[in-house]
């Protein structure tokens, strides 16, 4: 779709690309919200009420519920049924935030530099085989390739725990057929002996 010259998968892709802000503005934002609406419908609670200790009661039980349905399960599960168009209508909005939190974002990439050096973390960004066969059985049930590609694609991933011997035929257990055998008796031989 960037290819095509949609402005918003460009904008998308651009973001993706920096993974780890993206991540940061994401999780700090959504901290930030929700922090903030806790402690508004806190004071709007015990306002209403004009009792301090059921309006928190009522606060933490309506804030929870409604942050659960519309800050947690539909938002993902719109953007699980619909990745390319959620991540397409998201992608201005998050740019933006990315903008207004910069400095937040700096303050927490030198924190996380900080912790990896303090515990001598190394990144390893190469994937594991069970992580790429993992990937491909989630690609798979989303529909987008289907069964006997996953099965290439996993043989592949595999290939290399294969040795040569585990799959080679030997001389003596080949079949031969004359040089001037027609299609019929090719086929025929191959169907009986497999060799």
């Amino acid at each position: 779709m960037a290819e095509d010259g949609n402005k918003k998968a460009s904008l998308a892709l651009k973001l993706e690309e920096n993974y780890d802000k993206l991540i940061s503005t994401i999780l700090i934002g959504n901290n930030i919200v929700n922090i903030a609406l806790a402690s508004l419908g806190t004071i709007f609670f015990i306002h209403l009420l004009h009792d301090e200790s059921m309006g928190t009661t009522l606060s933490t039980v309506v804030i929870t519920v409604a942050v659960l349905i519309f800050g947690e399960i539909t938002p993902k599960s719109i953007a699980k049924d619909m990745p390319e168009k959620f991540a397409m209508f998201s992608a201005p909005f998050i740019n933006l935030l990315i903008i207004i939190l910069t400095p937040v974002n700096f303050i927490f990439s030198m924190w996380k530099k900080l912790v990896s050096k303090m515990f001598k973390v190394e990144e390893n960004e190469k994937m594991s085989q069970e992580e790429l066969l993992m990937f491909v059985d989630e690609v798979e049930q989303e529909g987008t390739i289907d069964e006997d590609e996953g099965d290439l694609i996993r043989n592949v991933i595999e290939f290399t725990e294969t040795q040569a011997e585990d799959i080679l035929t030997h001389r003596v257990d080949l079949e031969a057929v004359p040089m001037n055998a027609d299609k019929e008796e090719i086929s025929k031989k191959f169907q009986d002996t497999q060799f």
